[in-house]
C-alpha cells in the first residue's frame, strides 16, 4: 500500500531536455547513502502528466518509493508523483474572495494617499483574508522618496 505525502509546487525548471524539477514546500524522504539526504524537491520525466502540472498546485508523493531511491532518480510513474486530488487540498482563501467594491475602496485610498503627498510618498497596499473567519484585514504602508 502507498504512503502518499501532500506536497506543495513552489517552482518548476527543466533539469535537462527529458525532465522537470519540481522544487517542493517540505524535504522528500530517499534512500540514504553517505553523500545524499533528504531534499525539497523531486525529478519527474518530461512527459504527461508531469509536464501539466504547475506552480501551486498540490502532489502527491508515495514516499514508500521515494526512499527507496536517490534523490537523484526520475520518477516516472504516475502512481508515485501524482495531482492531488481537490479533496486533499488545503482550502485557502485567496483575493478572489475579495469582492469588487473591496478592491475599488482599497484603490481610490492609495490614489488618495497620493495625492495628499503630492507624490513624496510612495505606498504599498495588501489584502489578506483569514481562511478561518473570512475576515478582510487591509495593510497600506508608506515610504518618503528620497
Amino acid at each position: 500500500m502507498a504512503n502518499y505525502k501532500l506536497y506543495k509546487i513552489l517552482s518548476k525548471e527543466r533539469a535537462d531536455s527529458n525532465t522537470i524539477l519540481f522544487n517542493l514546500d517540505d524535504y522528500v524522504c530517499y534512500r540514504t547513502t553517505s553523500i545524499s539526504k533528504d531534499e525539497m524537491y523531486i525529478y519527474c520525466a518530461d512527459p504527461s502528466p508531469f509536464n501539466t502540472y504547475r506552480v501551486g498546485e498540490y502532489l502527491q508523493i508515495d514516499l514508500d518509493a521515494t526512499c527507496s531511491k536517490l534523490y537523484i532518480h526520475t520518477f516516472c510513474d504516475a502512481d508515485v508523483v501524482r495531482r492531488a486530488p481537490s479533496s486533499m487540498v488545503p482550502n485557502v482563501s485567496t483575493l478572489t474572495n475579495v469582492s469588487r467594491e473591496q478592491r475599488l475602496a482599497m484603490g481610490r485610498m492609495l490614489d488618495e494617499l497620493v495625492d495628499q503627498s503630492e507624490g513624496r510618498n510612495e505606498y504599498t497596499a495588501s489584502m489578506e483574508i483569514d481562511p478561518n473567519t473570512n475576515v478582510v484585514k487591509y495593510s497600506i504602508s508608506s515610504k518618503r522618496r528620497n
